[in-house]
């Protein structure tokens, strides 16, 4: 995975789609081409460790997710200190989530 996400991350935006003509990718462009930006965004802000948490933590959030569930806590604490890559999918332990829960149910 972590070689799809540096060749994505190589390609530049202006010559994603001669790449999707050429791999005739039937796939609605416009929704393919967002998912590949994300992907490259978060491959440019995150450490090359950090790519397959990355790549699962920015599936979630393009499929519309509020919260990734980890248990791994590097990854937290990378994507909490991390102020240049920014998403409206928090990050979260299953602890924590369960703290949250109790909060809100009170």
């Amino acid at each position: 995975m972590t070689e799809a996400i540096g060749i994505v991350k190589s390609i530049p935006q202006k010559k994603m789609s001669k790449v999707f003509d050429a791999l005739k990718i039937d796939e609605d462009f416009e929704n393919l081409a967002g998912r590949m930006a994300t992907v490259r965004k978060m491959a440019e802000v995150f450490n090359e460790k950090h790519w397959p948490d990355g790549f699962h933590f920015v599936s979630a959030e393009h499929s519309g997710g509020d919260i990734f569930l980890t248990c791994d806590k590097k990854f937290l604490n990378f994507v909490r200190d991390t102020l240049k890559y920014k998403s409206p999918c928090i990050a979260l332990s299953p602890t924590e989530l369960l703290q949250k829960l109790k909060t809100t149910s009170h």
